[in-house]
Formats: C-alpha cells, structure tokens, sequence
C-alpha cells in the first residue's frame, strides 16, 4: 500500500484537500487541548488544525510523500509538527499515554485491521482516553467517492463492535453523507462514526447507539 500512497500525493496539490474532515472538527474543537495521535495523518489537515488549536500531536503515516507534504503544510503554518513514517501493522507509539487517538479514513484491509484496533486501544490513557473514528462503510458507493481501488478495506458497524469490545462505545453509527475534501473525497458516501473511551472498570449501564 505504501507504493499506491506514494503515488496518490505525489503531485503538489493536497488530495484531500488543507481543511480538517468536520467529524474531526467538532471534537477537537469541544475538548480541552491535550495530547493526540494521529494513524494514517496523510497530508496533515487534521493534525495542523490540532496543533493549532493547542493540541500535542503525534502523526505518522506509512507514505513517505503524505509526510513531506505534511511537514511542508506545518512549515507555512507556523507549526512544529511531530510526524513519523510508520506502518500500522508494526507501529509503536507511547503506551497509555494520548488523551485522544483519531482513526480518520484509516481503511485497512481485513487481515490487518482487527491487530491494529487492538493495539491503538493500547495507546489510550487507561481510563478516560477517547477514541475517535471516520471510515468508509461496507457499500460499493463508496467507490467513487473514497478513491480506493476495491471494498476490500471498507468496514462494517458489527467489525468495529467486534474490534472495540474492550472499549466503551458511547456512539457507533452508519449514515450517507455528502465528502467535500479535496478532490480525493468528493461526493455521496456512507461512512461509520464512532466515539468510545477507555475505562479500567466497565459499568453495566455501557451503551452502545446503532
């Protein structure tokens, strides 16, 4: 997957384009800065608006040229932006210790998906971290709106229930929106929002809204 990446952000202008995916928006912008990491950050959008906001950031991606672009972006900005090269299948990152994880139109084939959901949880202070998601559901719509070659790494509500069991799941929805990011993302789509937190204790009263 890195030589499709590599490929997709070659060229000058940012895919999907420099404003932040507005999911991402509304929460960063409702919580108090903290520290934040950033899976799949691409060409950064999100990870310089959190910055900006105040937000501590730790990107990484596994496309060389989504991170040139990145730095490149944070360099015009005014912002010192931490962002590794890393592949999600043998990551590391800082165990409990983010306040949030976004997991933002991070699609992974099967095989790798479930291994890192697992892990990323790991990344989450232990009770109160929050975990934040964005992806493309199961619906061959998606094919021209997403970019992506095949269905493949497009994810159901029922996998994520499955992936996130030892997480408390206070959102996990499908619904059709309309993408305007960048050319990348242009036009209907179904996608999957979810919201959840790391507790150390679960209480009977978890819930989870489908």
């Amino acid at each position: 997957m890195k030589d499709f990446w590599d490929q997709q952000y070659k060229n000058e202008e940012h895919l999907f384009g420099k404003e932040p995916n507005e999911f991402f928006r509304t929460f960063i912008d409702s919580l108090p800065p903290g520290k934040i990491l950033l899976p799949g950050a691409g060409e950064g959008r999100n990870a310089v608006y959190a910055a900006e906001a105040g937000w501590e950031v730790d990107a990484f991606d596994i496309s060389s040229a989504a991170r040139e672009k990145a730095l490149r972006f944070a360099q015009d900005e005014g912002i010192d932006l931490h962002y590794s090269l890393q592949d999600a299948r043998n990551f590391n990152c800082k165990k409990d210790y983010y306040d949030v994880v976004a997991i933002m139109f991070m699609q992974l084939p099967p095989e790798d998906r479930r291994l890192f959901h697992q892990r990323i949880t790991e990344c989450l202070k232990p009770d109160g971290g929050n975990l934040y998601l964005f992806a493309f559901a199961l619906d061959e719509q998606n094919l021209k709106s997403s970019g992506l070659p095949d269905t493949s790494s497009f994810y159901t509500v029922q996998e994520l229930t499955n992936d996130f069991e030892g997480l408390q799941i206070d959102l996990l929805q499908q619904e059709e929106v309309t993408l305007e990011e960048g050319a990348g993302h242009s036009g209907k789509a179904k996608i999957i929002k979810m919201m959840a937190i790391r507790r150390q204790l679960h209480n009977e009263g978890d819930s989870i809204t489908l």
